[in-house]
C-alpha cells in the first residue's frame, strides 16, 4: 500500500505556497476511509480560515442531499467518495474546482507551481485501495510530498515517483485541483 519515507529538504524542490498551513490544519482519517472528506476539509480550512470537521463532513456526505428534485449521494457511506463530490463541496465553498482523468505527471507540477490545492486519487485494483491526499512537494530526489490524512502527524509524508504515478495511473491518473478564484 503506501510506504513512507523519510526525506529532508533538497535542492531542485518545488513546494505549495500553502504547504506550512496545510501541515498545521491536517486532519487524520483514523480508522475510517475519510480520505477525500479529511483532504477537503483541510484544503477549506486552509484556504477559507474555516473549522470544518472532516469526519462530520464525512457523515453529511453520506446523506442523500437534495438538488431540486435529483436525489444525490456524494460518498457510499463509511466507503468511496468520489471526484465529483469533492468538486462539488469545494465549489459550493466559492472556489473553482474540476476533476480531470488521464492527466501527465507535468499537469501536477503546473498545478503545484500555481499554487492551486491538488488532491490526486491513488490505489491499487489488486489488492483493492484508494487514497486521496494533498500534494503540496515535488523533489526529483524524494518524489512527491503530501499532507496525507492517514498518517497521524503532521509533517510531510514522501512517496518515491515511481510507486506514486504507478498507484496514480491505477486510477486512470485522476486529480481533483482546486483554487480561490481572483477576487
Amino acid at each position: 500500500m503506501l510506504a513512507e519515507v523519510a526525506a529532508p529538504a533538497t535542492a531542485g524542490r518545488t513546494e505549495s505556497a500553502h504547504i506550512n498551513r496545510l501541515l498545521e490544519l491536517h486532519q487524520y482519517q483514523g480508522q475510517t476511509n475519510d480520505c477525500a472528506v479529511n483532504s477537503v476539509a483541510t484544503v477549506i480550512n486552509t484556504a477559507l480560515g474555516s473549522n470544518i470537521d472532516g469526519a462530520a463532513l464525512g457523515e453529511d456526505w453520506g446523506r442523500i442531499q437534495w438538488r431540486g428534485v435529483r436525489p444525490v449521494l456524494r460518498r457510499i457511506p463509511r466507503w468511496a467518495a468520489f471526484p465529483w463530490s469533492m468538486v462539488a463541496e469545494l465549489r459550493e465553498r466559492g472556489f473553482t474546482a474540476e476533476w480531470r482523468l488521464l492527466q501527465p505527471p507535468q499537469f501536477l507540477a503546473s498545478q503545484l507551481a500555481a499554487n492551486h490545492f491538488i488532491m490526486p486519487i491513488i490505489g491499487s485494483w489488486k489488492p483493492l485501495w484508494a487514497h486521496t491526499m494533498i500534494l503540496v512537494a515535488s523533489s526529483p530526489e524524494q518524489g512527491y510530498g503530501f499532507v496525507n490524512p492517514a498518517v497521524n502527524r503532521k509533517s510531510l509524508y514522501w512517496m518515491p515517483q515511481e510507486a506514486f504515478e504507478k498507484a496514480w495511473r491505477a486510477y486512470g491518473s485522476t486529480v481533483v485541483v482546486a483554487w480561490l478564484p481572483d477576487k
